[in-house]
């Protein structure tokens, strides 16, 4: 649970780590099956921690990602399973949905990507990349949102692969037949990303793109068929092979 507050007439977050229910443990451990299944291993999901595990691991995260340069909230106080955040401005979600203009949403979606490569190039990752997490106030790009590490089960690269997917997955809602620009922004920010992580957004991409079925042409997939088409023109390797088998 997340409230928002003023502080010293700033606004702030006060965020309640309350506990995991049996539901959310059983359908982790079924998508962490299917990923298996399916030769995604950049979507498996980590622990998903309550109470005050969980607040410590995003304190942990915020820690880290602040050292290597990202910017995330800074901790104004804590309690034993609550921390009081700063507020980074509204979420890159909210920006798209209210901005129907297609070079201003460009312009945004490219912004955020230079970040989230920027924060690669520094050697972190962030966990779930979705729009919902991200920030924007000016030229300035936040991260949220760290309650879950995805270093705990999986490489640094994986991460790295796992932040893109998230992201395009996220973003592709507001690319539905403009899938083109969607991959030109990615190709662009993400163009000296590490071999390894490129394979792999590569790979993930054509492990999924059993979605594009005509059978599976379902009005709720679009968007992450719109993504998958994105990401495989964006991080296309020069030997497509090579990507397909990462």
């Amino acid at each position: 649970m997340v409230r928002k507050l003023k502080v010293a007439q700033d606004n702030a977050w006060l965020k309640l780590y309350g506990p995991t229910g049996r539901v959310r443990i059983w359908l982790n451990a079924a998508w962490n099956f299917l990923t298996h299944c399916l030769g995604i291993g950049v979507l498996r999901s980590p622990a998903h921690h309550a109470g005050a595990d969980a607040k410590t691991v995003e304190r942990r995260r915020l820690a880290e990602l602040k050292r290597h340069g990202a910017r995330v909230p800074s901790v104004l106080g804590e309690g034993k399973d609550t921390l009081l955040l700063t507020d980074l401005g509204s979420t890159l979600a909210s920006q798209l949905r209210q901005n129907p203009d297609e070079h201003h949403r460009n312009a945004m979606v490219a912004r955020v990507a230079r970040a989230i490569a920027d924060v690669h190039r520094r050697g972190a990752y962030l966990g779930q990349a979705f729009p919902r997490n991200i920030t924007l106030r000016g030229d300035d790009v936040g991260f949220i949102d760290f309650e879950e590490d995805p270093g705990d089960i999986m490489s640094v690269a994986e991460a790295q692969a796992r932040d893109w997917v998230m992201f395009s997955a996220g973003v592709a809602r507001f690319y539905r037949h403009r899938e083109n620009d969607l991959a030109a922004i990615l190709s662009h920010a993400a163009r000296d990303e590490a071999h390894e992580v490129r394979l792999l957004v590569a790979g993930t991409a054509h492990r999924l793109s059993f979605l594009e079925s005509r059978w599976l042409r379902l009005r709720s997939t679009a968007a992450f068929r719109a993504a998958i088409r994105a990401m495989r023109t964006a991080f296309a390797s020069h030997d497509r092979r090579e990507a397909m088998q990462s």
